[in-house]
């Protein structure tokens, strides 16, 4: 059970200088016995929430033994008898703020209440339990003390009331005679109630009597002015609204303890007022006069009936709150009348199955287990019962279970000393009890256990010194030297180790002083250090640089408060300063680096996810230096184009898996620059990354001499590829004059001298004039097709009506009854823009891929699409032809020259056939070497 601190007065904290913490190792045998009888309970945890260290009585409230907690951690540590909720606690302590509220705990297995603090130290955290179980004992009788609240809430609703007496006013009629009304003005005057007249709808006051005047003292003469000037608070808070209802509706106003605020005289601050009272009209001669005005200051009641009910409240949340079982049965048949919380957890039934019934109906298991003498005993003989450790057995969840009590049975007599019910107040000792038990059980070996474990003792306590003398760090134990007025005037050495002793080769330390051994000690600031830790009790942990008695060095001293004195260790690290001031001179020559080859360097811890920037990394990004910094400062420097790639660069980085080496462009100011990212994990333990370390590189400069360098390649690229492309077309056209003009002139005069051997001696022989026939036709299809690879070899169409006139020829000329060749030509103002050589070479492409559909593909339909993009030429073929395997037949001419040609232009080429779908083929020409 976990309670949070409340306004009672706290137990006081254990004093944190009495308790070694840390490496104790070199403590000696007085810090450790010290520790081990603290009546506290103390738990020593380093920053990883393992335990270093703890004394018995944690162990004993842990119920687990010491060697089996220390040097575990708290997540596998076994939870023994501590209860849930301050296990968890203990887990916490190591993620809390250095300073924590204490908060309380019930131990079940012990009955006891404790608190728990933690305090911060260098290396770890010191944890206190202490016992403040006599702080929470209920020491009151709720009955009696109930029974006093009810006569006093019977005699506050009590309050006499007060209709008959209005209701005798209220018959008051004008007709009556004014004598009459003066002996009742005179009965009024002697009532303790508040009576007035008020007369017309000013609700002037016509009569009042002593009580309306109390109300109202230093206001001068009441009568005859408006209720509303005589008393403005009455109008302020809405009485004086009632007043006219009532006159004008003439329906009667009653109000049961109504508040009102009323000035008092004087300055002095108001009074609230709480009235039982009646607005009624009377008239006359049948007209409305006036309003008669009854009422009774309840005050009193209404305050005291409140008091009541806060009391009652503040007992119902102590009895509810109670850490302790209480019950109330009442008559001779003990029925519950009260059950707390606590007493339910120990029947195992809730308030609503055992309240209003026989205590041995509700809990039949318990009737023949003597509980029923006990109670019958008090109730004969008037006298409380205490019972310790009882045995009991009662249902829970079906199943019988054991029970161990410590009870009180007290009666509780009524007004006339009659006994009238049985008061019960009882605590579960069953885990104490079974704690006994175990303890009775363990006894029986304990005796044999001593003899070794006496001699044990001796041979650890060896073992302890020797450790204490193996330590290298200088360790001192110091007692306080003081003057007579108890100011500290030295300190006195008690113990040191061997590494202590080396410093005083040849001398009795032990029993001297620190200042007669080490004068230059007080031109220090560590006489004054030491004297702060014994007076305060707090920790210190300072470097300082000792140049006296011979020594140059520098030393880490730590002092930790025992008893009247300290435990006082100083460790010699002057290799490290060293290291220190030559890393300091490293991080200078560094950071002149940085500045002369425009780079940075950063650090990333995986674990805090904390960025450092170096200076030169600062002037790199142009950003004040040392303002703070994360991981998205390197997102929000990246242009637009390169943040995908720096995403993935920044994901590579928070997870710490891998190297990356990538240039990224940052916008600096009104600058663009190319800079080179270069990251590496650094591991921990093997396989596991801690941080990761990287660098930043301005390769701006190199990158546009690259980008320059790029530029020069790609013209020379250019004017080589325009060259290529030129040749192939001088040599196309002169093959094709040489067909024309050579080949073409001879095929016509052979033709010519043919068609002179047709004579009639010819026809004479019909095997000679068919052979000269089937001559001639040859002849004329070889003159056709010089003509045709003439015009192929030098496409006039091209020269004059452009490539998209020329690529449309190709289809129709290739287009058969047979075979449909469509042609589909997009971005045609954008092809005239194109060099001609490119024309060129893009209709020889189309060219050889409807020659190859012709040829090859059994085809019946095909189309040819050429179109221009804003950096590449597309131009794509496709039939429904026959198709065939890819990967098992072999290129012929035409697509070995459709590849070559592709490749010089530095495109790319897609082929896709099969019998089902036919044959698709898409080029796709780069347009930025032509720009």
């Amino acid at each position: 059970m976990r309670k949070n601190k409340s306004g009672a007065p706290e137990p006081a904290a254990p004093p944190l200088s009495l308790i070694p913490v840390g490496n104790t190792t070199g403590s000696g045998t007085d810090a450790e016995s010290l520790l081990q009888t603290l009546p506290w309970g103390v738990v020593v945890l380093d920053a990883r929430g393992t335990v270093l260290r703890l004394n018995q009585q944690a162990a004993r409230w842990w119920g687990v033994p010491q060697q089996e907690l220390q040097g575990a951690k708290l997540a596998q540590a076994p939870p023994g008898t501590l209860p849930a909720d301050l296990l968890q606690a203990l887990r916490e302590v190591t993620g809390r703020r250095p300073e924590q509220d204490s908060q309380e705990f019930f131990l079940p297995h012990h009955q006891q209440w404790i608190t728990m603090a933690s305090a911060s130290q260098a290396t770890g955290w010191v944890v206190y339990w202490q016992d403040i179980t006599a702080q929470k004992q209920a020491g009151q009788q709720y009955q009696a003390q109930q029974t006093a609240h009810d006569t006093l809430l019977r005699r506050t609703e009590a309050i006499p009331r007060t209709e008959a007496l209005q209701a005798e006013l209220l018959t008051v009629r004008e007709q009556q005679q004014l004598r009459e009304r003066e002996i009742f003005y005179q009965m009024f005057e002697q009532t303790p109630a508040v009576i007035a007249l008020l007369r017309g709808p000013e609700h002037r006051i016509e009569f009042y009597n002593d009580a309306f005047r109390r109300l109202y003292p230093g206001r001068g003469e009441l009568r005859g002015r408006p209720m509303g000037q005589v008393a403005p608070e009455t109008a302020s808070q809405g009485f004086v609204d009632l007043l006219d209802g009532v006159y004008h509706t003439g329906e009667t106003f009653s109000g049961t303890e109504v508040p009102l605020l009323m000035a008092q005289p004087g300055g002095q601050p108001p009074k609230r007022h709480y009235f039982n009272f009646t607005y009624q009209r009377f008239e006359e001669n049948g007209q409305p006069a006036g309003i008669s005005v009854f009422a009774y200051d309840v005050a009193e009641q209404v305050l005291a009936r409140r008091e009541l009910e806060t009391q009652r409240q503040r007992q119902q949340e102590l009895f509810e709150q109670a850490p302790v079982a209480m019950g109330v049965f009442s008559g001779p048949d003990y029925v519950v009348q009260v059950c707390n919380p606590k007493l339910e957890a120990i029947w195992g039934r809730t308030a609503a199955e055992v309240l209003g019934r026989p205590l041995f109906e509700a809990l039949p298991e318990v009737r023949d287990q003597g509980f029923r003498e006990l109670l019958d005993g008090v109730r004969a003989t008037g006298m409380p019962h205490l019972a310790h450790g009882m045995r009991g057995q009662v249902l829970h969840h079906g199943k019988l279970t054991t029970v161990y009590l410590d009870f009180v049975y007290h009666p509780l007599r009524d007004a006339q000393g009659t006994i009238t019910a049985v008061a019960a107040v009882a605590t579960d000792v069953s885990a104490r009890e079974g704690v006994e038990a175990q303890l009775l059980a363990f006894n029986a070996g304990l005796e044999q256990q001593v003899a070794e474990r006496t001699q044990a003792l001796g041979e650890s306590q060896a073992r302890l010194q020797s450790v204490f003398d193996a330590v290298t760090t200088n360790v001192m134990l110091l007692r306080a030297v003081r003057d007579a007025d108890g100011g500290i005037l030295d300190f006195e050495f008690v113990l040191i180790n061997l590494a202590t002793q080396a410093y005083y080769p040849g001398q009795a330390v032990i029993g001297r002083r620190v200042g007669e051994l080490n004068p230059g000690i007080r031109l220090t600031p560590i006489f004054g250090q030491l004297v702060a830790v014994v007076e305060t009790g707090r920790r210190a942990d300072f470097e300082v640089h000792y140049t006296h008695e011979g020594l140059n060095s520098w030393f880490r001293l730590v002092g930790v408060k025992i008893g009247d004195g300290l435990l006082y260790t100083a460790e010699d690290i002057t290799p490290g300063k060293l290291l220190e001031q030559a890393q300091t001179k490293s991080f200078a020559l560094l950071q002149q680096s940085e500045a002369v080859a425009a780079m940075g360097s950063w650090d990333y811890d995986l674990g805090t996810q904390e960025l450092t920037w170096s200076d030169g990394l600062y002037h790199l990004f142009d950003r004040p230096v040392g303002s703070p910094v994360q991981l998205q400062s390197f997102l929000d420097a990246v242009v637009d184009d390169d943040r995908p790639a720096a995403a993935r660069l920044l994901r590579t980085l928070s997870a710490g898996s891998s190297r990356f080496d990538a240039p990224l462009r940052l916008r600096v100011g009104e600058q663009v620059k190319t800079v080179r990212f270069k990251a590496v994990p650094i591991p921990d333990v093997p396989g596991e990354a801690e941080r990761v370390l990287g660098v930043c590189l301005d390769v701006s400069d190199v990158q546009r001499l690259e980008e320059e360098n790029l530029a020069l390649k790609l013209d020379r690229h250019k004017e080589l590829l325009m060259a290529i492309l030129q040749a192939q077309e001088d040599e196309r056209r002169r093959l094709g004059e040489v067909l024309h003009n050579g080949l073409g002139q001879v095929l016509y005069a052979t033709k010519l001298h043919l068609d002179q051997l047709d004579t009639p001696a010819l026809h004479a022989l019909p095997a000679l004039a068919s052979l000269h026939q089937q001559t001639g036709r040859l002849l004329a299809e070889a003159m056709r097709q010089t003509r045709t690879l003439a015009h192929e070899l030098v496409p006039t169409s091209l020269a004059k009506f452009g490539l998209a006139a020329a690529v449309r020829d190709v289809c129709q000329d290739l287009s058969t009854p047979q075979l449909r060749l469509d042609c589909h030509i997009r971005g045609e103002e954008e092809q005239q823009q194109l060099p001609q050589p490119l024309q060129v070479t893009l209709f020889r492409l189309a060219q050889e891929l409807a020659h190859n559909i012709v040829r090859h593909a059994g085809a019946t339909q095909a189309a040819l699409e050429l179109e221009t993009l804003p950096n590449w030429v597309s131009l794509r073929a496709e039939d429904n032809g026959r198709g065939f395997d890819v990967q098992a037949v072999p290129e012929g001419l035409g697509l070995r020259t459709v590849r070559d040609a592709v490749a010089l232009l530095g495109g790319t080429i897609a082929l896709d056939s099969s019998p089902e779908f036919g044959t698709h083929v898409r080029l796709r020409i780069p347009l930025p070497l032509f720009s």
